[in-house]
């Protein structure tokens, strides 16, 4: 239990409670822009529409690794 408590308090630990607690705004600014985004590309083709969806999906993980990085 003790290296538990250890790496608890170490500070990757830390960095990535802290880039958890920002990845839930960056997130949700991600969701609003694809939202804001497929409103725009409603007249488009359903092609160009899940491009971006996905876009916004691969810049998740990415946000979050360059979050992480920061915060490390």
């Amino acid at each position: 239990m003790n290296s538990l408590a250890t790496w608890m308090h170490s500070a990757f630990a830390q960095s990535l409670a802290w880039t958890l607690l920002h990845f839930l705004w960056e997130g949700a600014a991600l969701g609003l822009a694809l939202a804001g985004g497929l409103w725009l590309f409603h007249p488009a083709s359903s092609r160009r529409r899940y491009a971006l969806a996905c876009t916004v999906l691969a810049a998740m993980p990415l946000a979050f690794g360059a979050t992480l990085a920061v915060m490390w």
